[in-house]
């Protein structure tokens, strides 16, 4: 996952910061996302507008696209709103990326 999320820059896949290995834990440091998964956003849909939503989908979608763009292409796997982190103002970025093929 380190790897893979150091190779990758796009405004909607979840920005690399750093990592450390203590023993045999791996800490992957990424950029934090205030409003969490996209699952629990998705829990409180008196906040989230028509647009907001479409807005969402749409990065979503970006970032998938992005990734499939790879050379080689990169298929997440485990594409689901847990894996889909939401910042302060709604941006969707992907992560949890585990081991991409």
């Amino acid at each position: 996952e380190v790897t893979c999320l150091m190779s990758l820059h796009h405004k909607n896949i979840i920005g690399f910061l750093g990592f450390n290995i203590q023993g045999p834990d791996l800490y992957v440091v990424t950029e934090f996302m205030e409003r969490g998964s996209l699952f629990d956003v998705l829990a409180q849909p008196e906040l989230l507008t028509p647009c907001t939503k479409a807005h969402m989908l749409q990065d979503a979608v970006q970032g998938v696209a992005f990734l499939h763009q790879c050379k080689p292409p990169i298929v997440h796997h485990d594409l689901k709103s847990l894996n889909l982190l939401v910042s302060q103002n709604y941006t969707v970025k992907i992560t949890d990326f585990g081991v991409p093929v």
